[in-house]
């Protein structure tokens, strides 16, 4: 089971927009395999109100509505590359802020654990098409 957990984290560090679709049917495949062989895979229902907590406490000026707006603001105003820029740098940011909780509360940066010989926890990767193949399970 650690092979399948090292892969599967493997694939998320390595997901892009080039491989997205190789990617998932990697994932798809392995999480396949794992579930048929009586793996379950579990995943912390409290995850994003406890990012939220930690946020809050540890950057209080974190406010991605906010954030949000000013991309908005700054799309409207005709300035399409700044808020690209702006877009490319938020997203930079809110994965460092994920691995940062992910390392506090989990003790990990990863996104898959391996927690006994028949299950594996799963933290969020905040991207939907690859959570879904998780909590559809």
């Amino acid at each position: 089971m650690t092979n399948s957990v090292n892969q599967l984290n493997e694939i998320i560090r390595n997901f892009s927009i080039t491989n997205a679709n190789a990617s998932l049917s990697q994932l798809a495949v392995i999480i396949d395999s794992c579930s048929k062989a009586g793996i379950t895979f579990s995943y912390d229902e409290n995850y994003e109100e406890s990012l939220a907590s930690f946020l809050a406490n540890n950057f209080p000026e974190w406010n991605i509505a906010v954030i949000n707006k000013e991309i908005e603001s700054i799309a409207n105003n005709g300035k399409y590359d700044e808020a690209v820029a702006k877009r490319d740098e938020l997203l930079l940011l809110k994965n460092e802020l994920n691995k940062k909780f992910r390392i506090e509360k989990y003790g990990t940066e990863d996104w898959f654990i391996e927690q006994s010989a028949s299950e594996i926890f799963f933290l969020p990767t905040n991207m939907a098409v690859i959570d879904s193949l998780i909590f559809e399970l």
